[in-house]
């Protein structure tokens, strides 16, 4: 005859160590080092922390997270599958616009009131969300110097970088916000440069849309 005990919770307490069985779990005590190992033996460790077991009482494996090569008939590659995305679902992407190598130098302590590298651009230009801008620029200065260089938007000065360096170094300025701008009329982006003493060099500027 079969017979049933039934009871709400049981603790069962070995040395040290206390096990707890209710209606809806088991709770095992947190360890921050492996035990003894024996086959078929089942352990937390809190510091990892993960469920082990050892399946032959030398060997560990992770229950829970699983490690990769413990996964079974798993594929040996993933090859994508070929797909499209909307821009909108893209985010962090620089799509490049336009750039300019040659150098170009200043002695001036003060912007000029015309830009130096430019090109003209539209907002519009298909699915693109043009709203960013980063220019990525290509500087140097004479020793114990500062080359400051503007990044101009139809004439207003929207943000800028500055460069001790003597030898060329790219420093990338973003995001400039262009989103309070017209869409319905092209517009002028340029950089503008000064130093406070000696000479600067600039080189490559690239302009890049950001999303």
């Amino acid at each position: 005859m079969d017979t049933a005990i039934e009871i709400d919770k049981l603790e069962i307490r070995v040395g040290g160590n206390t096990i707890r069985i209710d209606g809806n779990s088991i709770t095992l005590q947190p360890l921050t080092s492996n035990p003894t190992l024996a086959t078929g033996k089942l352990w937390f460790r809190s510091d990892i922390p993960a469920i082990l077991f050892s399946p032959d009482g030398s060997a560990t494996k992770y229950v829970h997270p699983s490690e990769w090569a413990d996964i079974r008939n798993k594929p040996s590659t993933f090859p994508p599958e070929s797909h499209t995305h909307a821009t909108s679902d893209i985010s962090g992407y620089f799509i490049h616009i336009a750039g300019d190598d040659t150098e170009i130098t200043t002695t001036s302590t003060s912007y000029p009131t015309s830009d130096q590298k430019y090109f003209y651009m539209s907002l519009v230009a298909g699915a693109f969300p043009l709203n960013k801008l980063a220019v990525s620029i290509e500087g140097k200065v004479t020793s114990g110097n500062t080359l400051t260089v503007g990044v101009y938007v139809d004439g207003v000065l929207k943000a800028e970088a500055s460069w001790t360096e003597t030898s060329y170094t790219v420093k990338v300025i973003s995001p400039i916000d262009l989103s309070g701008l017209s869409t319905t009329v092209t517009h002028q982006i340029g950089i503008r440069m000064k130093v406070n003493g000696g000479t600067g060099y600039v080189r490559a500027v690239d302009f890049y849309w950001m999303r």
